[in-house]
């Protein structure tokens, strides 16, 4: 089952380091002003936005289109010790987003 909001899918990776937990999330196309973050009331990590449909130049004509364009949404369930009020957003490389949660008290080993 996908949680999508519509049929676009963005793949993921959680990594674990002994101080934070990171998502990288493929975003080609969205920049980050396009994506929201926000946690729900179950630790839910809820990463949502929109890929917006590119203008064509009038003279152009469409033969083909396979890019998806709209609104997304992807939830994660956060590990149980992961500091939901300390959530923040980096770029990673290429096109890649990480929210990541931060909690300076975790020390245990990977």
């Amino acid at each position: 089952m996908r949680d999508t909001a519509t049929d676009l899918y963005f793949p993921a990776d959680l990594r674990e380091s002994p101080t934070e937990y990171k998502y990288f999330i493929d975003l080609p196309g969205v920049p980050k002003s396009d994506i929201k973050v926000q946690v729900d009331k179950d630790r839910r990590l809820i990463v949502c936005g929109e890929r917006k449909k590119e203008e064509m130049d009038v003279s152009w004509r469409q033969q083909k289109q396979e890019r998806r364009f709209g609104a997304f949404q992807r939830k994660f369930q956060l590990p149980e010790d992961a500091d939901v009020n300390n959530i923040c957003m980096h770029p990673g490389q290429g096109r890649e987003w990480g929210p990541c949660c931060q909690d300076p008290k975790r020390r245990r080993t990977v």
